[in-house]
């Protein structure tokens, strides 16, 4: 889904910068935060070191974004929120479950 928004994006003449596992096909430009799809990887991941590394990344580079989409459900909020730069949220799972709100 974020790929072909991005894709969209570049094609109406926005650049983007995508930041996703190091295996994403993309016409933005890719910065990799993790070097495979975890829902790909077999085996044990440590998504918090993932998600860790892709949030370090993204603050890295905060300033230099006009706006920026998170796609991460609710674990970016701390940081964004403190980096001075617009953001929009796209959020998933059951937001009427209990264990959501």
């Amino acid at each position: 889904m974020v790929s072909w928004l991005t894709d969209e994006l570049v094609d109406l003449g926005c650049r983007v910068t995508l930041f996703a596992s190091g295996d994403s096909v993309t016409s933005g430009t890719l910065v990799p935060a993790w070097p495979h799809a975890l829902r790909l990887i077999r085996g044990e991941v440590n998504e918090a070191a993932a998600y860790s590394s892709l949030l370090e990344s993204i603050a890295a580079r905060a300033k230099d974004f006009d706006v920026i989409h998170a796609h991460l459900d609710w674990i970016h909020l701390p940081l964004l929120t403190r980096v001075e730069v617009p953001f929009i949220t796209t959020l998933h799972g059951r937001l009427d479950l209990a264990t959501w709100r």
